[in-house]
């Protein structure tokens, strides 16, 4: 990759870090990563990086559904252990499976399993919220449920398509979003029941002045363009 991008070797890993940084983030196992090569060009802060990236086979998959080979054996410790219980999981299944050993388990134990299974059927992203939380609390609830905050909320992407917003733009608008509501002291103790929906309303009212409706179609403000900029620095 030095060599293709014309650089040195150290400034390649520091375009990884930065990659898989992120990356640890927003995906489990690597698999539906909901970004753009633009975007993965300006995360790492090198342009042609993603397609550098795809040809030494550390990236595949197509525009908003990339792959990142071998995510859970290479990544930080997080993804590593969630990857590991996710596997001790798989062979503890298969092992009652395969012996057909049923536990006894007391009455309030199996209630208890019973009540988790129902919750665990409908991912915590499509329950009805009930419970007015900061982001940062609903951060950690998505984190330890194991789900992407916006990558699969469809009717962000939907809405973007239909109007004509780029995704790289409504990712910019993620980071003002998650910026205004973990680091602006006066706005990081707001509280929502759905956090994704308020996401989608930024969107659609364009909270931030990131965009404007130009003759061509939509067009970044001043705002939006050193936004833009943010995320290559």
């Amino acid at each position: 990759m030095a060599i293709e991008l014309g650089v040195t070797p150290e400034h390649v890993l520091g375009c990884l870090c930065r990659l898989w940084i992120w990356a640890d983030q927003q995906t489990i196992d690597g698999h539906g990563v909901c970004v753009t090569g633009v975007t993965l060009n300006r995360i790492t802060c090198h342009g042609g990086f993603s397609d550098a990236l795809k040809n030494v086979g550390w990236l595949s998959g197509d525009e908003l559904n990339f792959t990142l080979p071998n995510f859970e054996r290479h990544n930080g410790e997080t993804a590593k252990t969630r990857a590991l219980a996710t596997k001790r999981k798989e062979k503890q299944r298969h092992a009652n499976t395969v012996t057909g050993v049923t536990l006894k388990t007391r009455p309030e134990k199996r209630r208890e399993d019973i009540k988790e299974k129902v919750n665990q059927k409908k991912p915590s992203s499509l329950r009805s919220p009930s419970t007015m939380i900061t982001f940062s609390q609903w951060e950690d609830q998505v984190r330890t449920a194991g789900e992407k905050a916006i990558s699969d909320y469809r009717p962000v992407w939907e809405y973007a398509e239909t109007v004509g917003l780029q995704a790289d733009w409504i990712y910019i608008a993620w980071l003002k979003f998650k910026e205004r509501y973990t680091e602006d002291t006066n706005n990081s103790g707001k509280t929502y029941k759905d956090w994704r929906r308020a996401f989608l309303n930024a969107v659609k009212d364009n909270w931030f002045k990131l965009w404007y409706r130009g003759d061509n179609g939509f067009v970044l403000t001043t705002a939006g363009e050193m936004a833009d900029l943010e995320t290559r620095a």
